[in-house]
């Protein structure tokens, strides 16, 4: 079986094949020194047409003709007939020989199995702290264990203001972590599934040229029906991305990612290639199937590249429609108060120590992985490895736009939280100080009134 790189060669052979079969059927034969007519005025008559398709030889009177000079041949123009059937050849295949080249979306498929590999976690949050299902597989240990930290030792320190920034905030942390991973993953597995396309793409054409050149060459009105690899292989991509980084049981852990995912299932399959053969009683109904048929395989590709397209139209409406599930750029309240304010009477179980160490040491991890993500998202871009030369599929750049928008979309997300941890974590800093110099000063108040209650000495 000839390759997608041999193609070209492939088509010219098949014009051959095709020249030879026509050219049979005006009873003309092909030698090592030309064609050879089967029909003769005399019994010894033999006329041969040159290789150019421009002089007939009449063997007999040793006499050469100019091909339409010649009486048998006046309504036959050979050079026009050959040109014919490379010029069809060609613009059938044409499109097709320009497809995207799998190999080119590698790297920003590597780029996004890094950013999901970042934001790869199992932590939940509950009323009580975090937790981590059993069942549940975690890449991210350093992030996953950030947000176990953050979460459990908030909510350990009760209190008005941390009560509150445990609800609005680091309790829907790790939601949010999932719902970023979410869109790392569409983005993921759409990337693949266009990969995967087109390499199953550039092995069905090979096969089409190869089994339409196995007809021609022997002018057979039979031949195999053939199906496509490329039905499904979108779909396909999902499962490609997951298992080379990310674990698949996280995502399924996620209600937010789970619901993401689904949207990649297509509403409807690609329409079937016709189950039909390529043999034909003469080369130009063999090249009529063959058409057909390439119209069908590009109608395939299409519906293939509408469904990335759709998924990823659908995932950026889920992030924008439900902003809270991905996004954490919206700094808490406790971010805006004056220090002396965040501290109220109830506030007696704020541990300084541990607000700093969230601050210091937690909070900047969790930020850090997320601008990971986002560097590595941001590195996704580019439409060169969609770009394809001919009309085939949804030229010219297939779903590039949406998975654009839905790249930029996460860029933008995953930064704002970043950045908004940032400034939690110096607010947190900064509280711990002022409840240390709060205490300091409610010691100082104490030492002083314990000096007054002592009795005076005279």
């Amino acid at each position: 079986m000839s390759t997608y790189d041999e193609l070209l060669g492939t088509v010219a052979r098949m014009a051959d094949a095709a020249i030879e079969w026509d050219m049979e059927l005006l009873d003309w034969h092909k030698t090592a020194n030309g064609w050879v007519s089967g029909f003769n005025v005399s019994p010894t008559t033999t006329y041969e047409l040159d290789a150019t398709g421009m002089y007939v030889y009449d063997r007999n009177n040793d006499e050469t003709f100019h091909a339409n000079e010649f009486a048998l041949t006046s309504r036959i123009d050979f050079r026009g007939l050959w040109r014919s059937w490379y010029e069809r050849m060609n613009d059938a295949f044409r499109p097709f020989l320009g497809m995207p080249e799998p190999g080119d979306f590698t790297p920003q498929i590597t780029a996004l199995q890094e950013a999901a590999g970042a934001l790869n976690v199992a932590t939940v949050a509950t009323g009580t702290g975090a937790r981590t299902d059993d069942e549940i597989e975690t890449g991210n240990g350093h992030l996953d264990a950030a947000l176990t930290s953050l979460v459990g030792e908030i909510v350990a320190m009760n209190g008005a203001a941390m009560d509150l920034f445990a609800i609005n905030y680091s309790n829907r942390l790790p939601g949010v972590v999932r719902g970023q991973l979410a869109m790392v993953g569409l983005l993921g597995s759409c990337l693949s599934g266009e990969k995967n396309l087109w390499e199953k793409a550039q092995i069905d054409v090979a096969g089409i040229a190869d089994d339409v050149m196995s007809v021609l060459e022997a002018k057979d009105s039979g031949g195999s029906s053939r199906g496509l690899q490329i039905l499904g292989a979108v779909l396909a991509g999902a499962s490609l991305f997951f298992t080379a980084g990310t674990s698949a049981a996280v995502i399924g852990a996620s209600r937010t990612v789970l619901g993401i995912l689904q949207t990649v299932a297509p509403a409807e399959q690609a329409p079937p290639p016709a189950a039909d053969t390529f043999g034909g009683s003469s080369p130009g109904e063999v090249f009529g199937k063959l058409t057909a048929f390439l119209a069908e395989f590009d109608q395939a590709l299409y519906a293939e590249e509408e469904v990335v397209q759709r998924s990823l139209d659908n995932g950026l409406a889920e992030v924008r429609s439900h902003a809270g599930d991905f996004d954490l750029a919206t700094l808490p309240a406790l971010v805006s108060l004056d220090d002396d304010a965040v501290l109220a009477a109830g506030d007696i179980d704020v541990k300084p120590e541990t607000l700093v160490f969230l601050g210091t040491a937690v909070i900047p991890v969790i930020a850090g992985e997320i601008r990971g993500a986002r560097n590595g998202v941001s590195r996704s871009g580019g439409f060169d490895a969609w770009s394809r030369s001919g009309s085939v599929g949804m030229a010219p750049y297939g779903g590039y736009g949406q998975f654009d928008d839905l790249r930029d979309e996460f860029v933008l997300l995953a930064g704002g939280t970043a950045r908004a941890l940032d400034d939690v974590a110096q607010k947190l800093i900064d509280v711990a100080a002022q409840f240390v110099d709060v205490d300091a000063i409610q010691q100082q108040n104490y030492d002083a009134f314990q000096q007054l209650l002592q009795p005076q000495t005279v």
